[in-house]
C-alpha cells in the first residue's frame, strides 16, 4: 500500500511545517542564551542582530533575557534532546512511518509540560510579567500544536495507517 502525500493529510502536513521551522529557530534563537558565551563562533553577529531586533526588543521576553535557571533546563532539553528528534519526525511524518507515535507523545508531553511555568512567569510572576499578546501568541503555538499532536498520536495506534482510519469511519 502506497502511503498517501502529505499534501493530502493536513495535520500530519502541520506538524511536519512545525518540526522543520523548529530546526533553524532552535539553532539561531533558542539556543543562543545557553550557547552563545561558550561557542559565540556558532552565532555570526547578524544572527545576534536579529534575535535581538527582532524578537527580544519589541517582545520584551524578559525569559530570554534574564535565563534562569529553570528556563534554561528547559533550553538544553530542546538542544540536546528536541533537535535530534526534530529531524527523525519531518522524516516520518514525510515518509508515513507509525514508529514516531511513541516518540511523538513523549515529546509533546515535555514540551506542553515545558510551557505551563513559561506561559505561567508571562501572566503571574512580576519579574517576568508580559501581556504581550504575539509573545503569549507565540508561545501558545509551542502549547497548541503538540496537544494536537499528542490527541493525534493516542488516538490512533497507527497514525499513518488510513485504511484502519476509514474503518472506524463508517
Amino acid at each position: 500500500m502506497a502511503v498517501p502525500s502529505i499534501f493530502s493529510r493536513p495535520l500530519h502536513l502541520i506538524f511536519f511545517i512545525y518540526f522543520l521551522s523548529h530546526i533553524p529557530i532552535t539553532i539561531m534563537i533558542d539556543s543562543q542564551p545557553l550557547l552563545v558565551d561558550k561557542i559565540p563562533q556558532l552565532y555570526p553577529p547578524i544572527i545576534k542582530q536579529i534575535l535581538n531586533d527582532h524578537w527580544l526588543e519589541p517582545f520584551q521576553d524578559k525569559l530570554m533575557v534574564v535565563f534562569p535557571v529553570w528556563f534554561a533546563s528547559f533550553t538544553v532539553c530542546e538542544v540536546f534532546l528536541q533537535f535530534p528528534f526534530f529531524f527523525f519526525a519531518c522524516y516520518a511524518f514525510i515518509a508515513g512511518k507509525n514508529w514516531i507515535r511513541i516518540p511523538s507523545i513523549i515529546y509533546a508531553t515535555h514540551v506542553m509540560t515545558t510551557l505551563v511555568p513559561i506561559m505561567s512567569a508571562f501572566i503571574f510572576d512580576p519579574a517576568f510579567l508580559n501581556h504581550n499578546p504575539v509573545l503569549l501568541a507565540t508561545y501558545s503555538v509551542y502549547f497548541i500544536i503538540p496537544l494536537l499532536l499528542l490527541l493525534n498520536m493516542v488516538l490512533y495506534t497507527n497514525p499513518f495507517n488510513y485504511e484502519e482510519k476509514k474503518i472506524k469511519k463508517q
